[in-house]
This record gives C-alpha cells, sequence and structure tokens, in this order.
C-alpha cells in the first residue's frame, strides 16, 4: 500500500519511509475476490473504500450484477469482452454498455461515497480470481489518525489527489 501511495503523490526515499507502517494491515483488511464476486453493489452502505493490489475490478450497471454476476470478463492487450455464457458467446462491453471502466492495480475506488457517507452510488465486481483489494474502514482511518497524524495526512492527500484525477479523466457524460 505504501508504494502505491508513494506512486500516487510522486513521494521518494524518505518521504517513502514514513509510509512503510501502511504494509502491515493494521490500517486496512486485504481482502480476496474471485472473478464475478460483486465487491459492493450499488446503493449499499458506503462502510469503506478500496485499494486495488493484485488483479483488477470492474465498474458495473447494478442490473448487470444482478443478471450476470458469475460471467466471465477478460482483460488483456485490446478491448474488454465478455463472456455472457458457459458456451463461449462473447460481446464486446463496449457495446453492452455494462462495464463502466475496469481498474487495475493501484486504483482507489469508492471513496467519495465513503467520504460523503451517502450509499453507493455505482457496483463493482471482481474481474479475475484471486483480486486482492485493501479495504479501509472509517475505524481504521480514526486509529490511523491517532497513532500517527503525519501518515494520516498522506492518506489525506491521496485521496484528495484520487479525485483531482478522478475528475480531469471523468468523460461526465452516460
Amino acid at each position: 500500500l505504501s508504494h502505491i501511495f508513494a506512486h500516487v503523490l510522486g513521494l521518494t526515499g524518505s518521504e517513502i519511509s514514513k509510509l512503510s507502517c501502511l504494509d502491515d494491515r493494521a490500517f486496512h483488511d486485504e481482502v480476496t475476490y474471485n472473478e464475478g464476486k460483486a465487491v459492493f453493489r450499488r446503493d449499499t452502505n458506503a462502510d469503506a473504500f478500496f485499494v486495488v493490489l493484485k488483479g483488477a475490478v470492474a465498474l458495473v450497471r447494478e442490473d448487470y450484477i444482478k443478471a450476470h454476476a458469475p460471467s466471465k470478463i477478460v482483460s488483456g492487450a485490446g478491448e474488454v469482452k465478455m463472456s455472457l455464457s458457459p458456451k463461449g458467446k462473447i460481446k464486446k462491453a463496449k457495446e453492452i454498455g455494462d462495464i463502466r471502466a475496469i481498474l487495475q492495480v493501484g486504483t482507489l475506488f469508492g471513496y467519495v461515497d465513503f467520504l460523503l457517507e451517502r450509499p453507493r452510488t455505482f457496483g463493482v465486481m471482481a474481474t479475475q480470481d484471486g483480486t486482492v483489494l485493501a479495504k479501509v474502514t472509517h475505524a481504521r482511518l480514526e486509529q490511523l489518525e491517532r497513532s500517527n497524524p503525519e501518515v494520516h495526512q498522506i492518506f489525506q492527500s491521496v485521496l484528495l489527489q484520487s479525485s483531482v484525477m478522478e475528475l480531469a479523466n471523468c468523460t461526465c457524460a452516460e
């Protein structure tokens, strides 16, 4: 987690060493998901935000999770494709319109709803077996703030930087 945060903020050397406390899982849980498993669903309680540590997740329309949760999503060098049946019927996700984005290692997600303490505005599911996410809750953030205010401030900077990057890349149209 420290290397991801250091990358987001462009930190180096001694600045990175300040973040080493984030690597012992004292301030987050690591959760493993298999392909098609919902990380969270739209309109659920935003009790945590996540960082992709291994694998990838897809931001999806909620009705897609309900109808296709066991479906296969393949991410490769080309376009993202989806297997809609065990017989291998494949359609491009772009054509279906159910996948909004594929988030890779290092991506933070779910933090806006988390910080605003509002229900989730989108659903997320794992795109491959063994996807590992860091899960950060309010209790863990408060613990970090009490035990290491300097790192907590860096954590807040990462959330702000991620928000700015998300806005800069927003198409803002559906």
